[in-house]
């Protein structure tokens, strides 16, 4: 026998046994690969204990420009000093004089003394400011956990991290960033936060840094590269129009490019008569540039805030004299003169964005030309397509492939989308509203979804039928804070709406829901029943819109059944659902669990076995999959008598439920605890402890490796 001080550190498993004539210094690790393991860990600032399950977003670093930063070393060297000495610094400037530009060229030049990483949060389309902290921890992958604030877990996850993290362009949501960066700094010792305002953020122990214009002669060198070749004859002209921009990067850039049309004389004289001087002039000087399709695009897309890829912007910018093919001539035309940024995507069309001050510049030139509300109406069109067959959907998961993460990626569109439909009364603000509530509950963020659906219900008039859509997600979204009751409720009224809609599908939608609340509240009869109703309702819908939606009311239907003790019901359905889902791959970690509990209601425990070990090599769609799986090998285990591999799979479960909080339902929880108790019966208690404690210490890839059955190399250290 031996105790939790015989095991391994690094990977749980039985120390070597010493000899008695040489005790020596007591072992730590069980093999020289488990040690040079934990000392790349410890070197690379590995998370503590509590957080080694939490996705490590700050890995993700941010990217170098490919531009080359011209004239500001000395500003450069100042600041990296400066946020040696302090915790909070922000870099403050006008328009366009290039604090993003400055901030990130910082940021990736001092990485090396930032181990645990950096982070870049953009928060010019973010629209309230109630928002920061989930844009934060969004890019963090950190979901929201029921009872805890969205700032309180991403300060728990930073921890003790020597990160940095860079709130681009606050000044529209400063009184937010302020609170959420006094809350982090306050708790996250080793965090430094870099910010980029017009004004400071007015936090205790903040440092300020003005960032001014570029000197002639950086901002001659500036104007030169972005041109291209120029003669030795233009180099005063240069000097003049840069004079005339104020030494603004932004303008300069801005000018620069229209070298290409125009001789630089002829770009000095524009400047001259323009009138202004600065960013302004460079904007007003480019924009009298453009040909009348040019400006007609340019300001439309001043509506995309967000950013936009090419089916967004034909979306928005046709008419009848310009098609979608010259949509996209016209987006590259203004790329190369920089009112527009492209961005590849890898795997994905090109992103496009405008920055902040030319985005303003065209919005003004929209509103004068008596455009803003038709073309935002346009973006509300654009948006609804693009829900539409989400919101159709009897289950989020049989929506079209890949939609959910398109919807994700344009959330912030869709939250413009909801706020332009509230402001022209258009009764389609609800349907928006729901499905940006559906991408933010997939994001792990339920609380906004909850206040802005709650919000929308209460001023917008609909239909039935958007009304019981919109009560079946809210209903969802209280259920995962736990209060099922308020959940049931509302899931009632969701099914009332949707009779008096006259809908199928809204009926069966209804009833899924409120057979899902009822199971979550141990009311498994009647869920049966709902399940049934339900399932009746699809089957004679000749035109349903997913043939995945009676596979995934089979699945929901056999967990209860299960509960309800029906178990041949329970493998009828999932025997029936289950080569439906497997062969489209959809929600096929949750149906491998409960086949495998089907199975072991039969007591088919090698055809449970294989099942959860099916569902362990998928790549899982959320947290918990992994540890219902790993519940399942432990029970079977016990049931095989394999006492030591059941208890440390249940101790790797409880490792992985301590980082995401998850419930079980009554009866299985009670085969759990079975399993555990005839495990340690047949072990000695300080053996039984080991394997709970070694299955505990294991990292999230060697709990899988060995829950799947690769444990003797995970535990050998090979």
């Amino acid at each position: 026998m031996f105790d939790l001080a015989d095991c391994c550190q690094q990977c749980g498993a039985a120390l070597p046994v010493r000899a008695e004539q040489d005790p020596g210094r007591r072992a730590r690790y069980c093999s020289n690969a488990c040690r040079q393991r934990a000392y790349r860990q410890r070197t690379r600032s590995e998370p503590g204990e509590e957080h080694a399950l939490v996705p490590r977003a700050f890995a993700a670093e941010l990217t170098a420009p490919a531009d080359s930063f011209l004239g500001r070393d000395a500003d450069l060297a100042e600041v990296a000093r400066s946020l040696k000495r302090t915790r909070l610094l922000t870099l403050t400037g006008p328009e366009g004089i290039g604090k993003t530009r400055f901030a990130i060229e910082l940021a990736t030049r001092t990485r090396g003394v930032r181990p645990d990483g950096m982070l870049l949060v953009e928060l010019a389309a973010v629209t309230g400011g109630e928002l920061v902290p989930q844009t934060v921890a969004g890019l963090l992958g950190i979901p929201e956990q029921p009872g805890e604030p969205v700032a309180a877990a991403i300060a728990r996850v930073v921890g003790s991290r020597r990160v940095l993290i860079v709130l681009d362009q606050a000044e529209h949501v400063a009184a937010d960033c302020a609170h959420l960066v006094e809350l982090l700094l306050g708790r996250c010792p080793g965090l430094r936060v870099l910010v980029t305002s017009r004004a400071p953020l007015g936090v205790p122990g903040e440092m300020i840094f003005a960032v001014g214009p570029l000197a002639a002669a950086a901002s001659a060198r500036l104007f030169a590269e972005r041109a291209g070749t120029l003669d030795e004859d233009g180099s005063a002209t240069v000097e003049t129009i840069c004079e005339r921009l104020s030494g603004i990067p932004l303008a300069i850039e801005l000018a620069a490019r229209l070298a290409d049309t125009l001789p630089i004389g002829a770009i000095a004289t524009r400047f001259t008569s323009a009138g202004r001087y600065g960013l302004a002039a460079a904007l007003t000087v480019t924009h009298d540039l453009l040909g009348a399709q040019e400006k007609r695009v340019f300001r439309r897309l001043s509506l995309l805030e967000a950013g936009f890829d090419s089916d967004m912007a034909k979306a928005v910018c046709t008419d009848a004299g310009i098609s979608g093919k010259d949509v996209e001539g016209l987006v590259r035309s203004l790329a190369v003169r920089s009112l527009v940024i492209a961005t590849a995507v890898p795997g994905g069309p090109t992103r496009y964005h405008q920055l902040e001050a030319i985005r303003r510049f065209g919005e003004e030139r929209l509103h004068e030309a008596a455009e803003s509300g038709p073309w935002r109406a346009r973006g509300i069109d654009w948006a609804v397509a693009l829900c539409r067959p989400l919101v159709d959907a009897v289950f989020t998961p049989s929506a079209p492939p890949g939609l959910i993460e398109r919807l994700s990626d344009e959330s912030k569109n869709l939250r413009k989308a909801v706020e332009a439909a509230c402001e022209r009364g258009d009764d389609r603000e609800l349907l928006l509203a729901t499905a940006l509530t559906v991408c933010w509950r997939r994001q792990g963020y339920m609380s906004e979804g909850r206040k802005l659906l709650t919000t929308v219900l209460a001023r917008t008039p609909c239909s039935p039928a958007d009304r019981s859509l919109a009560l079946v997600h809210l209903a969802w979204l209280e259920v995962m804070d736990g209060n099922k009751i308020v959940a049931r409720q509302l899931a009632e009224r969701a099914f009332a709406f949707a009779r008096t809609a006259d809908s199928p599908l809204a009926v069966a939608r209804a009833l899924s829901v409120l057979a899902g609340i009822r199971v979550s509240l141990g009311d498994y009869g009647p869920a049966c029943v709902c399940y049934q109703e339900c399932l009746d309702i699809l089957r004679e819908i000749k035109e349903i819109p997913s043939p995945l939606d009676i596979a995934f009311c089979r699945h929901n239907y056999a967990w209860a059944a299960l509960q309800n003790g029906d178990n041949e019901r329970a493998h009828e359905l999932v025997s029936a659902a289950l080569p439906v889902l497997r062969a489209n791959g959809a929600k096929l970690t949750a149906i491998l669990h409960t086949a495998g509990v089907v199975a072991l209601a039969r007591k088919e425990l090698d055809r449970a076995e294989a099942l959860f070990t099916e569902g362990l090599l998928l790549q899982p769609g959320d947290f918990r999959g992994p540890a219902y799986l790993i519940d399942g090998l432990a029970v079977v285990a016990a049931r095989k008598g394999q006492a030591e591999r059941a208890l440390r799979l249940i101790g790797a479960s409880a490792r992985m439920r301590n980082t995401v909080q998850g419930e079980e339902s009554p009866r299985w929880r009670e085969q759990l605890e079975a399993a555990e108790t005839s495990a340690r019966r047949l072990l000695a208690p300080s053996a039984a402890e080991a394997a709970l404690a070694a299955g505990r210490r294991l990292r999230r890839e060697q709990i899988i490796d060995y829950a799947r059955g690769r444990g003797h190399a995970v535990l050998s250290g090979r």
